[in-house]
């Protein structure tokens, strides 16, 4: 089961990486269903929790935050990227996430943990 979810998550990024690359500076900042927040926030919010999976020293420190909270926060902080970084940054840590996501489904479905 979470062999097919990470098939799932890898096959919304490849969709993802698609559309963002055709989208123009507009669409980018462009308002997204999350109120508040634009296209690009949305993206940046993806990599913001594939960073947490592969390395959460890279975000800001969200101690004792809500969860809503905490995630307005690490979009701030990433809000000063370029929309062809916050790109390039998702493509990326989302790459190196998803293995650690499938390595991990591997070790359960080995009962290993």
């Amino acid at each position: 089961m979470m062999a097919k979810a990470v098939d799932t998550l890898r096959a919304d990024r490849t969709a993802l990486l698609e559309v963002g690359a055709r989208l123009s500076d507009a669409q980018w900042q462009a308002g997204s269903g999350c109120p508040g927040w634009s296209v690009k926030d949305v993206v940046s919010h993806l990599g913001a929790l594939y960073w947490l999976v592969t390395d959460p020293a890279t975000l800001p420190d969200t101690t004792g935050l809500p969860t809503e909270q905490a995630q307005d926060a690490m979009v701030a902080a990433r809000r000063p990227m370029p929309a062809a970084d916050v790109l390039a940054d998702y493509e990326s840590v989302s790459s190196r996430a998803l293995d650690v996501l499938a390595s991990l489904a591997i070790a359960r479905a080995l009962h290993v943990f």
